[in-house]
């Protein structure tokens, strides 16, 4: 995806020398940017990572050999894990979808458009995100002093990390609001495509990273459920829409520096079973040129 946005950006800038002079005869203005911000995405999708989620058709009979638990339960990590807590030990607690999160993400990428006369443009944006995950399931690890006592063992949170791609077209209109000088404020609305790839999830228990895994399950021959594939980097194309406002300063003929906020209601999908809708931020400085 980044090579797109390269060859958008110069295939952008290519015509807006050639058509610059054309188009102000014509009373309209091309006109090309770069967008730096900040991304902040709804924390509804990122239950995904949080070590415990999958889907499965069948419900939970395959739970304790998917994710966390299947570390937890598999002989091989089982020595090493052993070895880390020493004494028995049982998970007890994973995030929530009201505790789990992304962090806010840097935002990069390309903006361009149309002026339709004085107060209206027509634009589109294309940024991409790199968004980061950090969450903790719970582990208790049993009393030293008596192991068959229930309840009463030290806690430890284990961390889990994760690491997103996320692609963000945005296509829509700009309305100027108010115009004063080299001043202008405009709302704006848009239509949304985006992309979403998982790229890492995993845990660490002491120096050990463990990748959990994101299985994705059909239907077979018969009515029974067979594992299809057992997918390291879900993804695909979600879509929505959005609002926003923003402040533009003309510095010169040349160049205007642009500040905007947009509120995105987007459905992401990460795979076939989970496509949540959910409310996102973003907050970004562009220098326009044309």
């Amino acid at each position: 995806m980044k090579y797109l946005i390269l060859v958008l950006i110069g295939v952008l800038s290519f015509t807006a020398v050639a058509q610059r002079e054309e188009e102000e005869e014509e009373g309209r203005s091309f006109f090309f940017g770069l967008n730096i911000g900040a991304f902040k995405a709804n924390k509804k999708a990122a239950l995904v990572y949080n070590g415990n989620y999958y889907y499965h058709p069948d419900g939970d009979k395959n739970e304790g050999y998917y994710g966390v638990a299947y570390y937890f339960n598999n002989y091989n990590t089982k020595i090493a894990l052993d070895n880390y807590f020493k004494y028995s030990y049982k998970i007890v607690g994973f995030p929530t979808p009201e505790t789990v999160s992304y962090q806010t993400a840097f935002d990069v990428g390309g903006h361009a458009g149309v002026k339709l006369g004085e107060y209206m443009t027509v634009y589109g944006d294309l940024n991409l995100s790199k968004i980061n995950i950090k969450n903790v399931f719970t582990v208790e690890i049993g009393n030293p002093n008596d192991p068959t006592l229930i309840g009463e063992g030290e806690l430890e949170q284990i961390a889990i990390f994760g690491e997103e791609k996320r692609t963000n077209l945005n296509i829509g209109i700009q309305a100027y609001t108010y115009k004063e000088g080299k001043t202008i404020v405009y709302v704006n609305g848009f239509v949304n495509l985006n992309n979403t790839k998982l790229e890492k999830n995993y845990f660490r228990v002491g120096e050990v990273n463990y990748q959990i895994l994101h299985n994705n399950y059909i239907n077979g021959q018969n009515g029974t459920v067979d594992l299809f594939e057992a997918r390291q980097t879900p993804g695909g194309v979600g879509f929505g829409v959005g609002i926003g406002s923003g402040v533009k300063y003309e510095f010169n003929d040349q160049f205007t520096f642009d500040l905007n906020y947009n509120a995105l209601y987007i459905r992401t999908n990460l795979y076939k079973e989970f496509k949540p809708f959910g409310l996102n931020h973003a907050l970004t400085f562009r220098i326009i040129w044309g």
